[in-house]
């Protein structure tokens, strides 16, 4: 009895074997398409952090040697009051995130890029420099969900206190330049304020910001001296899921996390 061959020519068993062939060689080649993906945004996080990491240094060239603050406050309307209270220089960059609906500064280009609102306006002015094309957060503005700004935070010790105006950290104090970290990519759903809180920080010791790790569990650090590094997340309370609602972490989350300590060890030391 002959096979009954379809109108492609292949018999019906041969198309079903095709179709198993073109199957798995697709279970094969998407999870390395997707890492490849990865690879690819983890190299423009690196490209947008040697950025920063320019500007930085510049900020701190042209001011005596200190480095740049993270904000005084928690928004907008708390750094008016600072600098009206004499806190003299803007921070690294103004704004609050959160997945709250018309909160414009998720979309504010302008905390970003303009001078009187960053301390790098003056360096980078381009504001997809400060978000990485692997961070799919949005909020809604005017019931449209569009993109957060910003994907990457500093770290709050580089803020000093001093007579009641702010100061930054002097850079040529910090004890250990190639090992203390800047710039980390934050978690979607723990970034809000910018100024990366680690959980070791008694003064803020109820909760705790974590880094991000969208580039297969993989974050980019800045350090003092300029470098970057690409740091992978070994313990899986580091990135917990993402829920896309803002998520307070308490330091007690993170007891015995290989990853948190790595980043404490990095903190700054005078």
């Amino acid at each position: 009895m002959k096979r009954k061959r379809l109108s492609t020519g292949f018999t019906l068993i041969e198309l079903l074997v095709v179709i198993a062939i073109i199957a798995v060689l697709a279970s094969l080649l998407l999870p390395a398409v997707g890492r490849a993906k990865q690879r690819a945004q983890l190299a423009q996080c690196v490209s947008n952090f040697r950025q920063l990491q320019v500007a930085w240094q510049m900020y701190a060239s042209d001011h005596d040697d200190y480095a740049v603050s993270p904000p005084p406050g928690i928004g907008w309307a708390e750094f008016k009051v600072s600098v009206a209270a004499g806190w003299d220089k803007p921070a690294w960059t103004q704004g609050r995130l959160s997945y709250e609906p018309n909160n414009f500064d998720n979309f504010d280009i302008g905390n970003l890029v303009k001078p009187e609102c960053s301390a790098f306006g003056d360096y980078i002015t381009t504001a997809g420099v400060y978000r990485c094309p692997g961070d799919r957060s949005t909020a809604l503005w005017q019931g449209q969900p569009k993109l957060r700004v910003r994907s990457y935070n500093y770290s709050w010790e580089f803020s000093h206190l001093s007579s009641g105006r702010r100061y930054g950290v002097r850079v040529d104090t910090v004890r250990n330049p190639s090992k203390t970290f800047t710039f980390i990519e934050q978690h979607e759903d723990s970034l809000e304020h910018a100024a990366f809180f680690l959980p070791t920080e008694t003064a803020y010791g109820l909760f705790a910001d974590i880094p991000g790790g969208r580039h297969g569990r993989t974050s980019a650090v800045g350090f003092v001296d300029g470098h970057v590094e690409s740091k992978k997340w070994s313990d899986p309370r580091t990135i917990p899921p993402i829920l896309g609602t803002y998520q307070k972490y308490s330091p007690g989350d993170f007891v015995n996390n290989p990853d948190l300590a790595w980043l404490s060890e990095r903190r700054v030391r005078l």
